[in-house]
């Protein structure tokens, strides 16, 4: 038998021939690794076979009898080892490498790296000071950004990165890009043909769904840009939802203006179907990313665009991995000598008031940013005197306030796909905000259900990815010793569980009143019992997201604190589902129905956690 390890992770490929005899049960070791990959092991006494799971945060778990010996544990790894390695690389695709190996290996030392609502903080610890404290300095979006070439001090680096994979590439794709000081929408946001696109409105005046929608995604990252806040719009990665939105927002508003049912939503709904229906197969195949425009628009300004540049790329590329410290430690395709660039502010335009012959040469002139050199897009842009021959820019990345960053930086934020709440303090919500996200997401629900039944979406529909740099989190400590990993772990415990009870009774306070109002819609429509409050929230350690429970003469509903490290309408859909168990405790069609008129989509944001696996402080 070999000797028992103090160790907290064993290799399984080198255990011993004595070991492989020894039950888990005499030789407890939490964690393995096999081949690169790190398992997590879950015993069971009732468990007659070894399973492996893929659990919420993206762990491989291998759940066992504790009286199986380790040589058994290795013969079914062996066997599942495919299973696993294509499990972990399918979870790997879906998020950003870095972002998914630092939560990996994260540990509560200086320089981890820990998310706390839905964006990543480097963990930085003062020691020495007067008191124990934590204090949070924001993260800060990322754009892209094309300069004449030689100016920049991150471009190759910047080239390097995304080629071996180190930056994702469908994240890096879906952030503005300026150029020239003006920002230009993701290829996948902008339309090729907008003709279909045109309507009447009851005057009699022509209009365009697209350039409304357009012109209004610019207006919102300019003022977002000037005020170093996440440039957040719908059209960034889901162009065709924010046209549909468009639509189902002015019926909702037509039929449910005075009074919100079971009826005047499906009015609402029925009306803007039947209005979107003439646009479907515009809003479907119109983007100049769409298959049918492969052809015209394939230029990549984030791309290498000469072969020596190429060659020197894949030579940086070879350099880096995947751990964020050994990354900044290279000086590899860093220009020294170059200061960093600085962007000037954003444009002083009104692009919502831009006439509509200067609205599309704004369009013209973004899509030949994207359009092939000899393409006839190309050609019509220059016609008109707006097209932009790249040929001499380079990419790099900046944040709001135009100052470029070292790549290595640029970590993925997770986002609500309704990006209108990205940048709430959760802890300050106001009235409208509380209201928006709940009963104000029926426009968006119905629009989502009508994207659905004819556009394919993605796995993660409720969530969204953006670059961004991250914020600091500062753990200041009393007293001149380093504090052990323990010591800094619990007060992040602490911290989680003040931040969600900050912003959870912020939003109780608000949505009383709302409830009470839905409740008493409900009972128009069901028999309702007696209806109860709550005196009691409690913030825990827990499997479940959220529970009510009543026990007279309270109820109290119970939150998951790991609820702190998702975008804030998490937290809210989690909450109006245990407030729709007040008056029903099981998910019959009374309680949908409730949960249908209180918070629509609710459970789809809850459900969408499995699949996103943020990893927790827990």
């Amino acid at each position: 038998m070999a000797e028992k390890s103090t160790s907290k992770v064993i290799d399984l490929e080198r255990i011993s021939d004595g070991l492989k005899t020894v039950r888990w049960d005499q030789y407890k070791i939490k964690q393995f690794t096999y081949k690169g990959l790190l398992f997590k092991i879950h015993s069971n006494s009732n468990l007659q076979k070894v399973r492996f799971v893929l659990d919420n945060h993206g762990w491989l778990q291998v759940r066992i009898h504790p009286s199986i010996t380790w040589g058994n544990i290795l013969g079914a790894v062996i066997r599942n080892y495919s299973w696993c390695q294509q499990q972990v690389q399918n979870v790997v695709a879906r998020y950003d490498q870095v972002a998914y190996y630092m939560q990996r290996s994260r540990t509560y030392t200086d320089g981890g790296i820990i998310y706390i609502w839905g964006m990543p903080f480097f963990l930085k610890i003062d020691k020495d000071c007067s008191q124990n404290d934590i204090v949070l300095s924001p993260a800060r979006q990322v754009m892209a950004a094309l300069q004449p070439k030689g100016t920049t001090r991150f471009a190759p680096r910047f080239y390097a990165l995304s080629r071996c994979g180190y930056l994702n590439a469908q994240t890096l794709h879906s952030i503005p890009l300026i150029v020239n000081g003006r920002p230009v929408l993701p290829k996948h946001s902008l339309w090729a043909d907008l003709k279909p696109l045109y309507y009447e409105d009851d005057n009699k005046v022509l209009h365009n769904l697209y350039l409304r929608v357009f012109l209004s995604s610019l207006n919102q990252i300019v003022h977002n840009w000037a005020n170093n806040s996440i440039l957040n719009t719908r059209i960034l990665t889901a162009p065709e939802q924010a046209m549909v939105n468009e639509i189902t927002r002015f019926y909702f508003k037509l039929h449910c203006a005075k009074d919100i049912n079971f009826d005047t939503l499906i009015a609402a709904g029925k009306s803007a179907e039947g209005a979107a229906m003439p646009l479907w197969r515009a809003i479907e195949t119109g983007s100049s990313s769409s298959n049918k425009n492969t052809d015209r628009f394939q230029n990549d300004p984030l791309a290498c665009s000469t072969l020596d540049e190429l060659a020197e790329v894949d030579q940086i590329s070879s350099f880096f991995g995947l751990d964020l410290w050994q990354n900044n430690a290279f000086k590899l395709g860093i220009r020294e000598q170059n200061q960093p660039i600085t962007l000037s502010r954003p444009p002083h335009i009104d692009y919502n008031a831009l006439p509509h012959n200067e609205a599309l040469l704004e369009l013209l002139w973004q899509r030949g940013i994207y359009a092939l050199p000899n393409s006839e897009d190309a050609k019509l842009a220059a016609q008109y005197g707006v097209y932009q021959d790249l040929s001499q820019y380079e990419a790099t990345l900046v944040t709001t306030n135009g100052v470029e960053i070292d790549p290595c930086l640029a970590m993925v934020g997770y986002l609500p796909n309704d990006t209108s709440y990205a940048n709430v303090d959760p802890k300050k919500l106001s009235l409208d905000e509380v209201i928006g996200l709940s009963t104000h997401s029926f426009p968006m629900f119905l629009s989502q259900s009508l994207i659905n039944e004819r556009i394919k979406q993605e796995a993660i529909p409720y969530f969204h990815k953006t670059l961004v740099r991250p914020g600091i989190l500062h753990v200041q400590v009393k007293g001149s010793c380093m504090p052990s990993e323990d010591t800094v772990r619990d007060m992040l415990l602490r911290f989680a569980e003040k931040e969600l009870r900050a912003a959870a009774d912020n939003f109780f306070k608000h949505i009383k009143s709302e409830y009470v109002r839905v409740f008493l819609t409900c009972t128009e429509y069901m028999d309702m019992p007696t209806m109860l409050w709550f005196d009691n929230l409690d913030i825990r350690k827990m499997k479940p997201l959220g529970q009510y429970r009543y026990e007279p003469p309270y109820g109290e509903i119970r939150l998951n604190r790991s609820l702190v490290h998702y975008p804030i309408n998490v937290m809210a859909s989690v909450i109006l589902h245990e407030l729709c168990h007040i008056p029903f405790c099981n998910h019959g069609k009374s309680f949908s129905n409730m949960l249908s008129l209180f918070g629509p989509g609710a459970d789809n944001v809850t459900d969408s956690i499995i699949r996103l696996g943020l990893i927790s402080l827990d």
